[in-house]
């Protein structure tokens, strides 16, 4: 998970790009406990946090006292809507849209909890966010959706960094990688790095942090 409590940014990092980037807004979707690490990469950035679950408030808000930007309780996605979240006991950070399938499900049981969900198109027009933006998601299996729900504020976005499920999925009906990284291609990314995975006991590899930049930010580079 990228969002927990004192979470790195893996073994390669963003910070390791630091000069390609120079966002004016950042926006971190799944903030939950926060990313203080990448906040303090982009210090002077205007930071806004985005969180479903209002149980994370009290770590936006402290977030929040060392770096200037906003917290909005809400989901995001592809359309205005209202929709469930998969929660199973108390594992928040993991709350999905998404019910897992049968061999990744815990014995906790499972709540629902019905949510608002937004769009960062809308958002960024109803809070008037400055460009250009850097964008951070975790959303346990629906970062296809908020991305497609974004396709106005990527074209002012230098780079996309992602948790993403790789190899093994967990999450019933869930996306798969390829149709992502299309979907970024599309829009004008390209993949850049992989960050860091996570692997099953057998060595599978299940997860991976990926940082997807922006054609025209390494245009601008090479040029430079």
């Amino acid at each position: 998970m990228i969002d927990q409590p004192g979470a790195d940014l893996g073994s390669g990092s963003i910070k390791d790009y630091f000069d390609l980037f120079n966002p004016n807004t950042m926006i971190d979707v799944g903030a939950a406990y926060g990313t203080p690490k990448l906040y303090a990469i982009f210090k002077d950035a205007y930071h806004v946090l985005i969180e479903p679950l209002e149980e994370f408030e009290p770590y936006l808000q402290q977030s929040l006292k060392s770096f200037y930007g906003e917290y909005i309780i809400t989901a995001v996605g592809d359309q205005k809507q209202k929709r469930d979240l998969f929660i199973e006991g108390n594992k928040l950070p993991q709350a999905s849209f998404y019910r897992r399938k049968t061999e990744f499900q815990s014995s906790d049981p499972c709540k629902l909890r019905t949510v608002t969900v937004d769009t960062l198109d809308t958002l960024k027009v109803e809070r008037k966010w400055k460009p250009p933006y850097g964008l951070k998601i975790n959303a346990e299996g629906s970062e296809d959706l908020i991305l497609k729900g974004a396709k106005n504020l990527l074209q002012e976005t230098e780079f996309v960094y992602t948790e993403v499920s790789i190899g093994v999925y967990q999450n019933n009906n869930e996306y798969r990688l390829s149709d992502l990284t299309k979907f970024l291609f599309e829009n004008n990314f390209l993949l850049y790095d992989i960050m860091e995975t996570e692997s099953l006991p057998s060595g599978k590899v299940v997860t991976a942090k990926l940082l997807f930049i922006n054609k025209a930010v390494l245009k601008l580079n090479v040029d430079s």
